[in-house]
């Protein structure tokens, strides 16, 4: 007895089921597998965007021209109140000598024209403020504009090309958001039903056989395992196969450089969720139709 129902026994069964059924199990592999594959490829496409999100919001910043009039005292109140806001991540103080080292850097094989014609920097000390995400800028702009220290601002100048982009982009990963939560539905559900039908399908082929098993008393363990078995092999299967394509995928279009910002812990936490939600379909679906048919037509207690 205890060999009949070990591992290597149970196995056999269910590649012999598989086996019986050869073309319905190779399009329940596929089909799943297709499922899988073009939620992978969507969800990476998402990754993608998320990660041009990131590097752009760190792009996206407002250029602040103060004037000349603004005290010392005035200006430290200034940076300190943009610091404070939870719409600013980030601010930096250029004064005027800066602007000019800076200025005359971009033409260092020429003459400092200001010490040439003697005459004096006007070049203004600005602030390059970083907001928090593209659209706290317009919120920033409207507070410093219409605030205390509207009256020392000589001029603002913004990113917007970055800002268009971004929030195009925004709108881009919402709709590929809600594709993956319609992707992920339909394979939920889709898997679920054809790993049903497949099981449903090897129960009937197998039916005589269960009978006499049942006759001469064989444990329900050893009748029900074999199927709860097969439906596992369908998700697996699908998962390796999904994940060889998507691996072709990246390397074919070349995103591997896209995606470097993702650690390997995170790669295989992300495989690691997707193995144990296959299992879980494969076990949930067999074990599902097993206990109705067994319990219908045979009598078995679920």
């Amino acid at each position: 007895m205890p060999r009949r129902n070990s591992p290597t026994k149970l196995l056999k069964l269910s590649l012999q089921n598989i086996r019986r059924n050869k073309k319905l199990s190779l399009v329940t592999v596929l089909i799943i597998s297709l499922m899988l594959l073009i939620l992978n490829v969507v969800f990476v496409l998402s990754l993608i965007l998320q990660s041009s999100l990131s590097s752009l919001s760190e792009k996206v910043d407002l250029i602040v021209y103060l004037s000349d009039n603004i005290s010392p005292t005035e200006l430290t109140l200034m940076m300190e109140d943009l610091e404070n806001s939870r719409e600013v991540k980030e601010v930096q103080l250029t004064s005027s000598e800066e602007a000019l080292e800076n200025f005359l850097s971009l033409y260092q094989s020429s003459e400092n024209p200001f010490q040439q014609f003697d005459l004096e920097n006007r070049l203004p000390a600005h602030l390059q403020i970083t907001t928090i995400t593209p659209q706290s800028q317009a919120n920033v702009i409207q507070d410093l504009e219409d605030g205390p220290y509207g009256n020392f601002i000589r001029s603002l100048e913004s990113r917007d090309e970055n800002s268009l982009i971004t929030e195009r982009l925004i709108s881009i990963k919402k709709t590929i958001d809600s594709v993956i939560y319609a992707v992920g539905a339909t394979f939920l559900i889709s898997s679920f039903l054809l790993i049903m039908s497949s099981i449903h399908l090897s129960l009937k082929h197998r039916k005589k056989e269960i009978q006499i098993m049942n006759l001469v008393g064989a444990r329900p363990s050893m009748i029900k395992t074999p199927f709860l078995i097969e439906g596992v092999i369908y998700t697996l299967a699908s998962l390796t196969l999904a994940l060889l394509g998507l691996g072709l995928f990246v390397e074919g279009l070349n995103l591997r450089p896209l995606l470097s910002t993702f650690t390997l812990n995170e790669v295989l936490l992300a495989i690691g969720i997707e193995f144990l939600l296959c299992l879980s379909i494969g076990l949930s679906a067999s074990s599902a139709v097993v206990s109705k048919e067994l319990s219908k037509h045979f009598h078995f207690k679920s």
